[in-house]
């Protein structure tokens, strides 16, 4: 019986303007490839390699055993008698809860805190995080971790100002304390640097140095914040990687969906959260995918970057690319990269070469 190349169903080839990249969701890494691979993936999966080499009038056979190669080594493929038996990722988006995750920001009322989580509680939301730009004290920073004590959330991410006296065991302690806490981040540190709380290294306590005043540090595009997993990938597909099923409540009690939108729809202690978050009007920004916003549609780590709605080039425009975005899927290019140029300016060129 004939052996057909099959793909993992694991590891997806996604293009972009000028390459593709293969997402190795299991083992969450990418690897970059031609779009000409990524055409012969998505076009011939599961056929026999001879089939594959006739349908291009085996013009390219040499070609196409180095990208055969490639793709065994990495074990990105293998080949099968029974490709039937290996379906493809099953991409439906699947949530038990209307609300996944919410950003509290420094409630300046500290019994705040308890409405809050309660009210998320009741709402099934798993993950917080929990901005505390004005945590003057350690005592009253367990003291807000103290109200979360007995509740079902699964996942607390911190961010805190850099403690002076506090060490790695002090943190260690907090979490040993606290088991909900997933992820510290650290600012106004007097250095970069990572430390984990476990030896498994899945609970990071990242330094920096920038001095975080307010949200406006939200939504910086960077290769350190891509995500390349199954749900996050399944998610993308369907809905905003940033902002669906995500509530935040900012410094004095107003419900919104982004920390850094001026739009808010309500006080928690005026209207009733979940029917805020059960309107048409606040789950609006959710149903924006990546596949649908300018300069990103053309990107080939769009299904693994988390997109911002709060601060795009412009805002006339909600379809508009996140305006901190430094890459030019265009060109394949970082800022500071040799050979650069924005989107704008490539764009600019483009036409006038059109002329």
């Amino acid at each position: 019986m004939s052996l057909k190349l099959k793909t993992y169903s694991n590891c997806i080839p996604v293009r972009g303007y000028c390459r593709s990249v293969i997402y190795d969701l299991q083992r969450n890494n990418y690897s970059f490839i031609p779009n000409s691979l990524q055409e012969l993936i998505r076009n011939h999966d599961g056929k026999e390699l001879s089939e594959i080499k006739y349908s291009y009038n085996n013009k390219y056979d040499d070609v196409i055993n180095d990208y055969v190669t490639f793709l065994l080594e990495n074990e990105f493929a293998f080949f099968t008698s029974s490709p039937q038996l290996f379906p493809n990722l099953n991409i439906e988006f699947k949530f038990s809860s209307i609300v996944s995750n919410s950003i509290i920001c420094n409630q300046y009322d500290r019994s705040k805190y308890s409405t809050i989580f309660t009210l998320l509680e009741n709402l099934n939301c798993k993950a917080i995080q929990l901005r505390l730009f004005i945590v003057n004290t350690w005592n009253e920073l367990t003291m807000i971790l103290n109200y979360a004590e007995y509740s079902r959330l699964q996942h607390i991410e911190l961010i805190i100002p850099y403690f002076k006296d506090k060490k790695l065991d002090d943190y260690k302690k907090l979490v040993h304390q606290y088991n909900r806490i997933w992820i510290i981040r650290i600012f106004n540190s007097p250095f970069n640097k990572i430390e984990f709380i476990d030896e498994q290294k899945k609970h990071p306590i990242l330094y920096i140095k920038n001095k975080i005043k307010n949200n406006s540090f939200c939504g910086n595009i960077h290769p350190n914040n891509f995500v390349q997993n199954i749900p996050f990938f399944i998610e993308s597909q369907h809905y905003n990687t940033c902002l669906n099923r995500k509530v935040c409540i900012d410094e004095d009690g107003y419900i919104k969906n982004c920390l850094s939108m001026d739009k808010h729809y309500g006080n928690i202690k005026d209207v009733d959260l979940k029917e805020v978050v059960s309107s048409k009007e606040f789950q609006k920004l959710w149903h924006i995918k990546k596949d649908e916003i300018k300069v990103c549609k053309d990107c080939e780590f769009r299904h693994m970057c988390m997109d911002c709605r709060a601060y795009i080039k412009d805002p006339d425009d909600i379809y508009s690319q996140p305006a901190k975005c430094n890459y030019n899927p265009y060109i394949a290019k970082w800022k500071g990269q040799d050979g650069y140029i924005t989107v704008e300016q490539w764009q600019k060129n483009k036409e006038s070469n059109l002329k």
